[in-house]
């Protein structure tokens, strides 16, 4: 199968995107949310599936806490970066494996404690076909972490506009899916998920720091983060 666009744009500003978790303050925010989330679910000696793991930031994280981890993501420049860090750390328990999301199927992965997937879904297709694939990826009461655009934020439908102008920013080109709170509660609930918690995060230019002051960072903050159980 042929690489999707979004896996040949992020393999062409790999070693941009992977400084951005040192460089930028949103960066460090949505890996310090990550990681909260990631020790707070990974129950002990728990395998885990990190779907889109990119440079292998937050595998990295995963696998301090997971007693397996599988990471999986389309670019080949990408998992040299992860396989490095992961050497560097001197971390052995991860499995790494080169694979376009639509072609798991093809790979007899077992099932997982955990699954977490940070900015991915939203690049895909169709989100309720992945969805379903977390459910029969994941054991039962296991936990399915992932973070999407949130549509009802004010900068995403501005940015969301100027990219229909301009062509800018060039990412949003790849983007598919921007969802809300409610639309995705849906399409869980489907395939037997229920939310466990959401959290609103990725700080944007003056609307978030007085739309947080309010409780109102649905409206500002342009991502979603959703923590949701398999009740099957």
């Amino acid at each position: 199968m042929q690489k999707s666009s979004a896996v040949k744009f992020h393999s062409e500003i790999a070693s941009q995107f992977d400084e951005r978790y040192a460089k930028s303050s949103q960066f460090r925010e949505r890996k310090e949310l990550w990681e909260r989330f990631i020790q707070k679910y990974s129950p002990q000696n728990s395998r885990a599936l990190d779907l889109g793991c990119g440079s292998g930031v937050l595998t990295v994280s995963l696998a301090q806490y997971a007693a397996e981890v599988v990471a999986i993501d389309g670019s080949s420049v990408m998992l040299a970066m992860c396989k490095d860090k992961l050497e560097k750390l001197e971390l052995t328990n991860v499995q790494i494996i080169e694979s376009d999301i639509r072609e798991l199927s093809k790979h007899q992965l077992g099932k997982f404690d955990l699954i977490i997937c940070s900015s991915v879904i939203e690049y895909l297709d169709n989100i309720d076909e992945c969805i379903q694939m977390m459910s029969s990826l994941l054991k039962p009461s296991g936990h399915f972490i992932f973070s999407v655009p949130n549509r009802t934020s004010l900068y995403r439908k501005l940015e969301f506009a100027i990219h229909k102008l301009t062509g800018h920013p060039k990412y949003f080109g790849h983007v598919k899916h921007l969802v809300t709170q409610i639309e995705i509660k849906e399409k869980l609930n489907q395939q037997r998920f229920q939310i466990l918690t959401h959290e609103y995060f990725g700080k944007t230019p003056v609307l978030s720091n007085a739309f947080r002051r309010i409780g109102l960072s649905q409206f500002s903050d342009n991502l979603l983060l959703i923590v949701a159980s398999s009740t099957k």
